[in-house]
């Protein structure tokens, strides 16, 4: 390697623009993204050449790193026309893909059809979408859950709760100390990769609280309180009280090591429990599953079980932990920490949220540095969108005490549309006097936390419902993702929910005595109190008599939802 090149080592969570821009060039090549990424670029930082995983040796019909290395030397060194038709290429490619042109309005429809797409890769077999490997992709499932509630379609909401039962009674969750792994490798959810990472716990709890509103479940509801202890206890960053990164997959060279189990290990240490223990859940290659619930008595011993095996858990060697403390994914959690708290009347975890938005939110004039404790750090429009929605999010968690919240979220905005916004409605990844890369990277794309631009709409959307100089700004925004929208739905559901909800914004005007219905969750609604009798809802700025019988309310809100998917875009 040092031989024929300049290695240069890059963290994807670092720097998430540079990791989506090569991902980008990767697909481009016809092949299959991943990670590790390997990339081959020129000295501009132009890439030719690039896969994924390469073994030490050939096999498996892959080839050799070593080989690899070797050949694209050579044909750097000496196919030189062919390297520069390569690099010109997929530089155009990747400015078409990354930088598109204008196009028409998204419209209600198109959001329908990507919903409609999801739709279609359910696995009828497992829950969840897709084949193996099987990842939780929470952003889309929100899409799904969103259209559903709009159509009042009962079995696309079974879909999202059958994925969500599938994931919490799997290997995917851990069952003794709550939280989320990356990923299975199996269709049936049994086998993870072990590693877990703050932002599927954010995506996750923030997914859940609002599924629950509707549909109290109580596995779901335990594998919320428990994910979220499990953020708050281990997770935990000691210096700023915010949150790390993730948690590794390997303890002691092992692969989910910290987390396997014996059969004979639980018998010995549950005693006569065991049994009814074992009646709840099984082991697949060492690690727990959940089988069947029982009645409240028995789910009592079995909390007590589950309490005694992570006790035991505890004295092992735990996984490594990537300190770093990531802005976005701090922001994202302290939302769906609110949001939980608001829909199961938990004000400690609407309190701690409060506590930990003050921590992270500098209040200052610059945008937020991705890696909060690593004062070299760039800054990301990642970070400052996530962290005004967070503010939003506050402000329908806190219900009473919203307008700070607001004025917050207005504040950090204007300072990320100095930083990225482009003026032309576009946004880039880096303040344009920091970009670094042979091209101005779009934060478009979810990947899988939501996309950038996609918090950016949101935000604006809700701003311009009482201060509608935002208006202009939305509306540049929502038409730069018309064209990626159409062609690249699929890894654009948090935009197209956000188009959504921009397109057809509820504003709700409720008094104190709404609350119950305000913490039931309705796609696409801003509540703002006031101190009058009845609710109003509000279609944009058009607003109907105030009702004051709840049955009332509910028809209206359905009415309204349904309304919104034939409006016209921009309507």
């Amino acid at each position: 390697m040092n031989q024929h090149f300049v290695c240069i080592k890059l963290d994807r969570e670092e720097r998430p623009d540079l990791d989506h821009l090569y991902q980008q060039a990767l697909a481009l090549m016809g092949r299959q993204g991943g990670w590790p990424l390997t990339m081959f670029l020129d000295a501009a930082g132009k890439p030719f050449w690039g896969g994924t995983y390469f073994p030490p040796l050939p096999r498996h019909g892959l080839p050799g790193f070593v080989d690899v290395l070797l050949g694209v030397a050579q044909s750097y060194a000496h196919e030189t026309d062919a390297v520069a038709h390569n690099i010109t290429a997929l530089t155009t490619a990747l400015q078409n893909r990354l930088l598109p042109p204008p196009a028409p309005a998204i419209t209600p429809e198109i959001i329908a059809r990507a919903a409609s797409h999801i739709r279609a890769e359910i696995d009828p077999a497992h829950g969840g979408l897709g084949d193996a490997p099987k990842f939780p992709q929470a952003t889309r499932l929100r899409l799904l859950w969103d259209d559903a509630l709009r159509r009042d379609d009962a079995a696309g909401l079974d879909a999202v709760v059958t994925a969500l039962d599938a994931m919490c009674r799997g290997g995917l969750y851990d069952h003794l100390g709550g939280g989320f792994f990356r990923y299975c490798v199996d269709a049936a959810w049994t086998t993870p990769h072990f590693e877990k990472m703050l932002d599927d716990q954010a995506l996750m709890v923030h997914l859940l609280a609002d599924v629950i509103s509707h549909r109290p479940h109580p596995l779901l509801i335990d594998a919320l309180a428990a994910t979220i202890a499990f953020v708050q206890r281990d997770l935990h960053d000691d210096a700023t009280g915010l949150f790390i990164a993730s948690l590794d997959a390997d303890s002691e060279y092992v692969e989910g090591g910290f987390y396997l189990w014996q059969s004979t290990e639980i018998t010995n240490l549950l005693g006569d429990h065991a049994a009814v223990f074992f009646e709840a859940y099984h082991l697949i290659d060492g690690h727990l599953q959940r089988t069947r619930l029982f009645d409240a008595a028995t789910e009592d011993v079995l909390r007590l079980c589950r309490k005694k095996l992570l006790y035991a858990r505890s004295e092992r060697d735990p996984p490594g932990r990537d300190d770093k403390i990531l802005t976005d994914a701090n922001a994202r959690m302290i939302a769906a920490i609110a949001t939980a708290g608001w829909r199961l009347n938990r004000a400690d975890w609407q309190n701690a949220a409060a506590r930990l938005f003050t921590t992270l939110d500098s209040s200052s004039d610059q945008p937020p540095r991705h890696v909060l404790n690593d004062t070299a750090a760039v800054a990301l429009a990642d970070d400052a969108t996530a962290l005004a929605l967070c503010a939003v999010t506050l402000a329908q968690c806190h219900w009473h005490t919203s307008s700070p919240y607001l004025s917050r979220a207005a504040a950090i905005m204007t300072t990320a549309l100095a930083a990225f916004g482009r003026g032309d409605g576009r946004w880039g990844s880096r303040a344009a006097t920091d970009i670094d890369s042979f091209i101005d990277v779009p934060p478009l794309y979810d990947a899988p936390a939501p996309a950038a631009v996609a918090a950016a709409l949101r935000v604006m959307t809700v701003l311009a419902l009482t201060d509608p100089a935002w208006q202009d700004h939305a509306d540049r925004l929502a038409l730069t993702l018309a064209a990626p929208g159409r062609d690249s739905f699929a890894a654009m559901a948090a935009s197209l929910s956000a188009l959504q909800f921009y397109q057809n914004p509820l504003l709700l005007h409720a008094g104190p005595d709404w609350q119950a219905l305000a913490q039931v969750y309705v796609p696409d609604a801003l509540w703002l109190l006031h101190d009058r009798p009845g609710l109003a809802v509000c279609l944009g700025r058009q607003c109907l008599a105030p009702v004051t019988d709840p049955a009332a309310v509910t028809a209206t809100l359905a009415t309204a939802l349904r309304q919104s998917l034939h409006k016209a875009a921009n309507g």
